[in-house]
């Protein structure tokens, strides 16, 4: 029986398509259009005898639900996530026998796009929640009329895919506060 060799192939994020302005107020959670969608690519494998290359995601570690035949192609883009969920993909090569090798190292993504607003009954401080991706920066804005703007934090580039929060102190003066994300 013969075999596929996965040497030289490592899959890696490679853009990140943002689409659309997320607001949410007090105690609510709004994501933004469908259409988040990120592009994979990884390096084509040495080995002469493969063909092609099988593309597969999930949103359980290890489990994917979908199978695509990308052919010779070294890049993907999938499309329709869900804001807030965390995603997982890995990649075969096959031969002309339709034989695959073992799955790549598996790579997870949190996809952006969908804020949490939480207020902390501690001291009635506003925590806004929000999933970012490596090399990305994000500008956080609030309104109070959803009219005017201000930028009220400029996160650094982030280093690794995950959640990150931001406390914003209030005041029994406002009635409602209103927050959007921006990727910057």
């Amino acid at each position: 029986m013969a075999t596929i060799s996965k040497a030289a192939r490592c899959l890696w994020v490679v853009t990140l398509t943002w689409l659309g302005v997320c607001f949410a107020a007090h105690g609510t959670q709004v994501a933004p259009p469908a259409g988040q969608e990120v592009t994979l690519g990884w390096k084509a494998s040495a080995d002469p005898t493969v063909v092609g290359y099988s593309f597969y995601y999930g949103t359980v570690p290890g489990v994917y639900t979908n199978k695509i035949n990308v052919g010779t192609n070294t890049m993907f883009t999938v499309s329709g996530l869900v804001p807030g969920s965390t995603n997982y993909f890995t990649t075969t090569s096959y031969n002309a026998s339709g034989i695959e090798s073992s799955y790549v190292a598996e790579v997870s993504y949190v996809v952006p796009g969908i804020l949490t607003v939480t207020q902390n009954p501690a001291d009635g401080s506003v925590v806004v929640g929000f999933p970012v991706a490596p090399g990305q920066t994000y500008q956080l804005q609030a309104s109070f009329d959803l009219m005017s703007w201000s930028n009220i934090w400029l996160t650094p580039t982030q280093t690794t895919n995950g959640w990150i929060e931001y406390e914003d102190p209030v005041t029994n003066t406002v009635s409602a506060k209103f927050y959007r994300l921006l990727l910057y």
